[in-house]
């Protein structure tokens, strides 16, 4: 089966782009806090986040970089959900663990940031301040998938359970 590779491709391209720039500007300020000279953004709080960040962009340069040299393999072979990607469980663990992981770094993230928009002036500028609100979008997309996720499965058991004492009625 010939896949057309050209759109899903593009996708890709342009969402690894920009998680990649976002990933940067979150080194970025983070570096900048580290280099000055206010010591009261310099706690414990955010030990690993940079160190985390710069792991997924560089893991995103590399997929990045996999999908510019392969000629024959498309994207939607690296899909989870895809009709085209073999089941390989490894990856799904190592999806799931980046995810937990991810999901940890950007609660610290925002410990962090919330840490400094309280009590540290010097250490809270524009760019921790675009970061905030990023994390703030992240958090209700987030929540919201969750509570969209819950609904489904409610509305499943729900109909489930209705078929299935529908049936046991019926039958007797």
């Amino acid at each position: 089966m010939i896949i057309n590779c050209e759109f899903e491709n593009a996708i890709a391209y342009v969402t690894y782009l920009i998680g990649v720039s976002i990933q940067s500007f979150i080194v970025y300020s983070l570096y900048k806090l580290e280099e000055s000279t206010c010591e009261c953004a310099k706690i414990k709080e955010k030990n690993y986040i940079k160190e985390w960040f710069m792991f997924i962009i560089s893991l995103n340069t590399i997929s990045i970089f996999l999908f510019l040299i392969s000629n024959e393999d498309c994207y939607k072979k690296f899909e989870l959900f895809s009709e085209y990607s073999s089941f390989i469980p490894i990856k799904y663990v190592f999806i799931l663990i980046l995810l937990v992981v991810n999901i940890y770094m950007l609660v610290k993230l925002y410990i962090y940031i919330n840490i400094l928009k309280g009590g540290c002036s010097c250490g809270y500028g524009l760019n921790e301040k675009i970061i905030y609100w990023y994390l703030m979008i992240v958090f209700v997309v987030f929540i919201l998938l969750i509570i969209l996720i819950g609904l489904i499965l409610i509305i499943s058991l729900m109909s489930f359970i209705t078929i299935y004492f529908y049936s046991v009625k019926k039958n007797k």
